[in-house]
């Protein structure tokens, strides 16, 4: 006997099979991080009151306990996925012929191209569809492709017409596309010229582009310059592995100083930038205190694994915190900040003046005591807006510190800080547990695995 459902529940039939193939995906491959997490990281109430204090070691589970209401977040953890969403498409459509008038208003969020053929597949199903229906679009696309062409050179004809096909392809996609708002770009293994500036050039003909990320395969000395329409378009940039200060001041003054002048250039509309895992110091910093001095669009600012530290760049960046009225987020994590403690104390006298920034991240900085005490006094006794503090994996041990922590909770009831991975005495915690029961407040504590030293 045949039933006959309406077009509504086969719909809902469709997209939940859709979404349980990237609800499975993900649980794949989060899987070896739920087996190191601990049984107590299962309570997940929350309370907009509650006082957190993050003592946990585990590095993977830091950013959630902290709670931090950010965007620098892994984007998606279908990253990397081989697994061809493509083909599952494909295999759904030689269901029912009412399917097919249905699959091109489902929602399709993330793919992940690794190969040329799976490349002209995109291009196909966001052309024309399955068999020449409604174009089939993705939200978020990740060019990460993987060539085996070893002994092409490039002063080799068959590398000249691999790269000039490479080329056609993101031409076509981008010419076709209409709802792609995510686009990640990967360098391409085995081909080392500097395709990925070629490509840039063909982006801005999809109209719904909000954020890029470039990662890796541009020479270090090499200037990115980003189209004009480009640049008006996106409102996050990350770039990974692929600056150095020898080719980051150029783009960082192309994107957000004006050619004319030193002030801020109106035309840009990045309000979030992340330079991840280069090799910048000070240049880089240099033109970014000129850009949170001038600047009026950027709120979320990632410099995390490079190798800002010591000296009167960082001295002036930290300065221009005092005067900038935008910035809401900024990530310092893993870099060598701590290595000189008067920009520790500079940094804290500059916050005193800052009435926006509201999250900021100093992990694994060689911070020592002599550098953080300044911070958590200026926190303690004139703080204007700092909500989220993050500490993680420094060189802080000492009584003074944690007293100090334990007198922020006690008067800023909404602060959250984390501190995991110090050299903090077990026992010295008991002042910061005192503290908070006698202020009646959930706390989420974390003591296994934790560092202990004695």
């Amino acid at each position: 006997m045949m039933i006959n459902l309406p077009t509504w529940i086969i719909k809902q039939i469709l997209q939940d099979i859709i979404d349980l193939v990237y609800y499975s995906h993900r649980v794949q491959k989060q899987r070896f991080r739920s087996d190191n997490s601990d049984s107590s990281n299962s309570n997940s109430d929350e309370d907009q009151d509650s006082i957190y204090l993050s003592c946990h070691h585990n590095n993977s589970n830091i950013y959630p306990l902290m709670n931090f209401k950010s965007k620098h977040k892994p984007m998606s953890s279908l990253e990397n996925n081989n697994n061809n969403v493509l083909q599952i498409i494909y295999s759904l459509s030689l269901v029912c012929k009412l399917w097919l008038s249905i699959l091109p208003k489902l929602n399709y969020p993330y793919i992940h191209i690794s190969s040329l053929v799976e490349f002209k597949q995109l291009i196909h199903l966001c052309k024309e569809g399955i068999f020449k229906q409604n174009p089939i679009e993705f939200k978020h696309v990740n060019f990460h492709l993987h060539l085996d062409h070893k002994n092409l050179r490039d002063d080799n004809e068959g590398y000249k017409l691999l790269k000039l096909e490479i080329i056609q392809l993101y031409k076509e996609y981008f010419n076709q596309s209409k709802e792609c708002a995510i686009i990640k770009l990967h360098r391409i293994n085995n081909l080392n010229s500097n395709l990925q500036s070629n490509i840039l050039e063909y982006i801005p003909n999809c109209q719904a582009i909000k954020e890029l990320h470039i990662i890796g395969g541009l020479p270090y000395s090499t200037f990115l310059n980003l189209p004009y329409s480009l640049k008006k378009m996106i409102t996050t940039l990350t770039i990974e592995r692929s600056l150095s200060d020898l080719s980051s001041p150029k783009l960082l003054e192309s994107l957000f100083l004006s050619p004319m002048t030193v002030k801020s250039n109106s035309l840009c509309s990045i309000t979030d930038l992340s330079l991840i895992d280069n090799q910048c110091d000070g240049s880089t910093v240099d033109i970014l205190e000129k850009v949170l001095k001038y600047n009026k669009t950027l709120k979320y600012l990632n410099l995390r694994n490079n190798f800002i530290g010591q000296g009167e760049e960082i001295n002036r960046f930290f300065g221009s915190l005092a005067i900038n009225t935008t910035l809401v987020y900024l990530n310092l994590s893993n870099n060598l900040i701590g290595c000189d403690d008067e920009s520790m104390i500079h940094l804290s006298y500059c916050l005193q003046e800052n009435t926006t920034l509201s999250v900021l991240i100093l992990d694994n900085n060689r911070i020592t005591d002599k550098g953080i005490l300044p911070l958590l006094q200026s926190i303690y006794y004139k703080n204007n807006g700092l909500k989220e503090l993050s500490i993680c994996e420094n060189e802080i041990g000492s009584e003074e510190s944690i007293q100090l922590i334990a007198s922020i909770l006690n008067s800023h009831k909404h602060f959250k800080i984390s501190v995991s991975s110090n050299y903090f005495q077990h026992k010295s915690f008991d002042a910061i547990l005192q503290t908070c029961k006698q202020i009646k407040k959930k706390t989420r504590n974390h003591f296994n695995n934790f560092q202990i030293v004695k």
